[in-house]
């Protein structure tokens, strides 16, 4: 199975324990960056972030790093596999603001899309984003995701209740839109 992912401007690869630099600790702890993150409720160490990373195994737990060319770790993906049901649930951060609104998201989950449908042979992969969080819904709604489901009142965010909005993509719909695109994947 290939796990490293190209982009135009990226590569994806899984993360490994030296990924865990005082820059990414940083990151996990930005409240500016970890507003819509359950990660906000703990402050992180290099040491919770590495157990983080190594809980991942590749096969059914999947964490890959964004990288830029020149080797700089902007963000992350995280996958749960269910390949008894075929879905998956992904979740993105892009921990580097200097990269919010460079259409980062847009590029690297259509390869994780790729992985998912193609080497995983999985049927559905989802997503989540609180209600409030005006970027992700854009994000997903862009990438032609339709919403799953509203979970009500789900969730505390700039302390106060809020929903949680669902997010599915299907391999067919994918397929689609990819032949449309003229791409492959």
């Amino acid at each position: 199975m290939k796990l490293e992912l190209d982009t135009p401007r990226f590569r994806l690869r899984p993360l490994t324990a030296t990924d865990v630099t005082e820059r990414y600790v940083a990151w996990l702890n930005d409240p500016e960056v970890n507003r819509y993150l359950e990660v906000r409720f703990a402050r992180q160490t290099p040491d919770s972030v590495k157990a983080y990373v190594t809980g991942h195994d590749n096969e059914r737990r999947f964490l890959w790093g964004i990288f830029t060319p020149d080797g700089l770790h902007i963000g992350n993906y995280s996958l749960v596999a269910e390949p008894e049901h075929g879905r998956g649930t992904l979740g993105v951060m892009i921990g580097d603001r200097d990269w919010w609104g460079q259409n980062a998201v847009q590029e690297t989950r259509a390869a994780i899309l790729d992985f998912c449908f193609g080497e995983l042979s999985l049927a559905k992969v989802g997503g989540a984003c609180y209600a409030n969080n005006r970027p992700a819904i854009y994000n997903y709604q862009r990438q032609g995701f339709a919403v799953d489901g509203v979970r009500k009142s789900h969730a505390i965010c700039d302390g106060r209740r809020v929903d949680v909005i669902m997010f599915a993509m299907f391999a067919d719909v994918w397929r689609d839109k990819r032949a449309q695109a003229g791409e492959t994947g």
